[in-house]
């Protein structure tokens, strides 16, 4: 079964009492409004090679430090 997840406005204590019934009946699982709201997503979340990693962090070196193909050890840095 998916897990679709609604909405739902009650208009008087009845509609809350017959959710309620229907909640025991283990027909329907309520949840308040406040978890329902969506967590940002991670669009940049993810991992990259360690030669990009060395492109970029040479690229953010100022013009005077950098030598040509400088070779950054990342295994050596503590990058966690």
């Amino acid at each position: 079964m998916t897990d679709n997840t609604i909405k739902v406005e009650l208009l008087s204590d009845k509609a809350l009492a017959l959710l309620l019934q229907l909640e025991q009946l283990n027909i329907l699982r309520l949840v308040r409004s406040g978890d329902m709201e969506e967590k940002p997503k991670r669009q940049w979340a993810g991992s990259i090679s360690k030669e990009t990693a060395s492109e970029l962090l040479i690229s953010r070196l100022p013009k005077a430090g950098r030598m040509g193909n400088a070779h950054i050890d990342l295994e050596s840095m503590d990058c966690h």
